[in-house]
């Protein structure tokens, strides 16, 4: 399968986050998985870390997703209790604001669980961020190591 979405951004407590794309913990349906740890720092402007999937530079606007109905992906945390948010977006077709869709904020447990994140009223024309992870250091003050596998859009 191809990955359309290469490019690894960080946001917020950039340096707070890390990410391994071929982890051999336990994986879900593949030989490996995503695993992301989260320490929180000292940074008080930032009290959140995310890591986002986006399209290439050279890709102007993003993808065309439209026919997309769901966003499915595989979530588990390495103890449980792990309160992270997945979502997607982009821009709007005419670029006035940005459009989105997520999980809201979850509780992982440490078993493997799909979900999905639903696209029928998202504008999906000019998308951007094929996946990301956001991570709240209020939610998390001890920390938190999740992993990710098998992300998928469902047409």
């Amino acid at each position: 399968e191809v990955n359309h979405f290469p490019l690894i951004i960080k946001t917020g407590d950039y340096e707070s986050i890390t990410c391994n794309l071929q982890s051999n913990e336990t994986p879900n349906l593949s030989g490996s998985c995503i695993e992301i740890k989260y320490t929180p720092g000292d940074i008080d402007n930032y009290n959140f870390s995310a890591i986002s999937w986006k399209v290439k530079k050279d890709i102007e606007g993003g993808y065309d997703l439209t026919k997309a109905k769901k966003l499915l992906f595989w979530a588990r945390g390495n103890n449980g209790g792990e309160v992270v948010e997945f979502e997607m977006g982009g821009l709007s077709q005419d670029s006035s604001g940005l459009n989105s869709a997520s999980t809201g904020a979850i509780i992982l447990s440490d078993t493997w669980k799909q979900y999905s994140i639903d696209l029928k009223d998202v504008d999906l024309s000019y998308t951007s961020v094929g996946f990301a992870c956001l991570v709240n250091k209020l939610d998390n003050l001890q920390g938190a190591v999740f992993y990710i596998d098998d992300i998928k859009y469902e047409f």
